[in-house]
């Protein structure tokens, strides 16, 4: 295995850069060492630490921003930038994702599921700018109790304290991302999937790329609040269509997608850990 010293900066808030989706991947091809003066830099949007190096630096973020190319040498982030060879998609929500290979299992146990389901919607909260959630969240209530969990419109007596337990006793969940933006899918979305739950969902309107739409309820599908809603009590009360959608499968037409394929991001780094850096970035212009 090919060597590689690298560290993570300007990460969130507990992420662990010794222990992180990301090593996980890298080991599987290369020999990593976590490192304080590393050749290669990931880095995130969360400081600004990253500017006191000056190796190779791959930028990192699951937020709604653009790289700036000025500051990196490549990046990895949930655009659509197909023209940029410095650039790779790997959306937030693989970090979520114990092992990728359940998007593509079918979930055959029915019966476990739908036993486990005691309740209708839920939706976990901290953001209070999330206008568009918190406003179908009001709308959806109308229909039946929706249970909110997280410290926004609490309603379940303080914020639970396993998020993937409370999801799991919920037909559906409300996925709002924190905005719209094409190839912006977080973790939202996933979560209710490693659970059983449908994921009602808004954000990405390209999330058809990233999805099977018949695995979800997506409101860019329907184009308002209120289409949207039907369609969830459609399959609320219709137990044979609300079956029917626990057997799609996660990803489109069930099958894998470059962007949370493991070898895909693999690939991308072989070429990133071979290029020297004043190779990566394109000649500066004087004019």
């Amino acid at each position: 295995m090919k060597p590689v010293r690298v560290d993570f900066v300007d990460f969130w808030p507990g992420f662990d850069r010794r222990r992180n989706v990301l090593l996980d991947v890298l080991r599987a091809r290369f020999r990593v060492e976590v490192v304080d003066d590393p050749d290669f830099l990931f880095f995130a949007n969360f400081g600004r630490r990253h500017r006191r190096y000056r190796c190779t630096r791959v930028f990192f973020t699951g937020e709604n921003v653009r790289p700036d190319f000025r500051r990196c040498d490549f990046a990895l982030t949930f655009d659509h930038l197909p023209e940029e060879p410095r650039h790779l998609r790997w959306p937030l929500y693989n970090l979520y994702l114990d092992d990728p290979r359940f998007l593509l299992e079918r979930r055959r146990d029915v019966d476990a599921l739908v036993a486990e389901k005691t309740r209708f919607c839920n939706l976990v909260c901290s953001n209070p700018a999330a206008t568009e959630r918190l406003r179908f969240f009001e709308k959806l209530s109308r229909y039946k109790p929706v249970d909110s969990g997280g410290r926004v419109l609490n309603n379940v007596g303080g914020p639970v304290p396993d998020k993937l337990a409370f999801i799991r006793q919920h037909r559906f969940t409300i996925a709002f991302e924190n905005a719209s933006y094409p190839g912006y899918t977080t973790e939202k979305i996933v979560e209710p999937m490693r659970v059983g739950s449908i994921p009602i969902y808004w954000g990405n309107p390209l999330v058809h790329l990233d999805f099977d739409l018949r695995s979800i309820v997506s409101w860019h599908e329907h184009g308002n609040d209120e289409a949207t809603i039907e369609r969830v009590i459609q399959i609320d009360r219709d137990e044979e269509l609300y079956r029917h959608m626990l057997l799609q499968p996660f990803l489109p037409d069930g099958r894998p997608t470059p962007y949370s394929d493991p070898g895909v991001l693999l690939n991308w780094l072989e070429r990133v850990f071979s290029t020297p850096r004043r190779d990566a970035r394109p000649p500066r212009r004087w004019w």
